[in-house]
């Protein structure tokens, strides 16, 4: 096993609308579901890299993984 830092800096720009709310609600019992099975830093390790991997695909910016 190796050890490396990821650094995750974001800059969005957010709309509060019910819609994220509702999203916001699911991701939240999901990974609260996550936390009852694995440890929170490889929640969070997991959460970081894919947060990164979506912004190298241009997921984020309208695009698709397809």
């Amino acid at each position: 096993m190796s050890e490396f830092n990821i650094r995750l800096t974001l800059d969005l720009t957010c709309e509060n609308t019910l819609e994220a709310d509702e999203e916001l609600d699911l991701l939240c019992d999901y990974i609260s579901d996550r936390l009852l099975i694995t440890d929170q830093r490889t929640v969070m390790q997991a959460l970081a890299e894919l947060i990164i991997e979506l912004h190298d695909q241009s997921i984020l910016d309208g695009g698709t993984m397809h």
